[in-house]
């Protein structure tokens, strides 16, 4: 997900309130709004005092009839899950008015959400052009990691980060909206999942990278997932065979690594900024995820059977047939795997 906030709206699905000819005022369904309307009001001023100190976004009065609308739309947790709200408010301590609405709530933050244009190893890179000069607040949050089936390890959760960046007009930014790693293909198996897609801003004219929230590691075998990365470097993998599987995570954009261990049986390593793993040398090991050159495809599963599952777009690793050997998460710099 990549949620984009600024003064005035960029191209995309916006919220947005207007004064209707009749006086009331209508908001769009895409908005979360909660309207209360309050008689015996004395004043314009009275209806806007009411509506500050009870926390309310709008406020009304004609006619002796005061109605405060309260706006709130979606925000993000830690988990990805779109269930917090942002209160949509003119300023600290402030309201809209009746007579200037439209022109109140351009200058109001605006929420964008940009999801994720499929799932899987493939998907689409999004763009979004800036209409106006301004500061813009940007918020990144990483894919997470694929899940085993049976017993149930979950994948690690994607990063979350952000920033305020001063855009000209005419910018074009390109989205890379990270994917869920895939749970293995074979309900009753413990076996490796694949490794959760980064998410990434940069400039489409020369790639300057904005932002880079990692992926999530995927889970398998006693071992839930490492979460994603939201510094310079990747994060390795989790086991207990031995030191000698330990995969490295990737440092200053650099992908992910492998352990020293000479096995063939290990998870796709995840890309970084500054490019993709070497790919597999066996097809009973996951493959590495795509990085930019590579059109940030997540990595394939093993090809030994159908237990292995496929990397999430966004350079997400894919799952070995070992069952300890899920896929790394894709980010700024790609996580381990062993």
């Amino acid at each position: 997900l990549v949620g984009l906030t600024a003064a005035e709206n960029p191209t995309g699905e916006v919220f947005h309130l207007k004064q209707a000819p009749a006086g009331s005022v209508v908001v769009e369904k895409n908005v979360c709004k909660s309207v209360h309307t309050l008689r015996d009001i004395r004043s314009s001023t009275e209806c806007i005092f009411r509506a500050s100190s009870s926390g309310f976004s709008a406020a009304d009065f004609k006619d002796g009839v005061c109605q405060i609308i309260k706006l709130e739309t979606l925000a993000f947790n830690e988990s990805n899950e779109c269930d917090f709200k942002n209160e949509i408010r003119a300023g600290p301590d402030e309201v809209f008015l009746s007579e200037n609405f439209e022109s109140q709530l351009t200058k109001a933050i605006y929420l964008h959400a940009y999801k994720n244009s499929s799932s899987g190893r493939t998907g689409s890179i999004q763009t979004l052009t800036v209409n106006e000069t301004g500061c813009y607040r940007m918020e990144a949050l990483g894919a997470r990691g694929g899940s085993s089936n049976s017993p149930v390890y979950t994948g690690g959760f994607g990063a979350r980060i952000g920033g305020s960046f001063n855009l000209t007009a005419g910018t074009q930014l390109s989205l890379v909206i990270g994917q869920r790693g895939s749970d293995p293909s074979e309900s009753s198996s413990s076996g490796p999942s694949g490794g959760g897609g980064g998410t990434f801003v940069y400039r489409s004219s020369d790639n300057l990278l904005y932002l880079a929230a990692g992926g999530g590691g995927g889970g398998a075998a006693g071992f839930n997932g490492r979460n994603g990365s939201a510094g310079p470097n990747g994060s390795g993998s989790v086991g207990s065979v031995s030191a000698s599987y330990i995969g490295s995570g990737g440092a200053s954009g650099q992908p992910g690594s492998y352990g020293p261990s000479l096995s063939s049986w290990r998870g796709g390593l995840g890309a970084g900024w500054l490019g993709a793993a070497n790919a597999r040398t066996s097809t009973c090991s996951g493959d590495r995820g795509g990085g930019i050159g590579q059109g940030w495809v997540g990595g394939v599963a093993t090809t030994h059977s159908n237990v292995g599952a496929v990397g999430g777009f966004g350079g997400g690793g894919g799952g070995s047939h070992s069952i300890g050997s899920s896929g790394a998460g894709g980010g700024f710099s790609g996580g381990g795997a062993g």
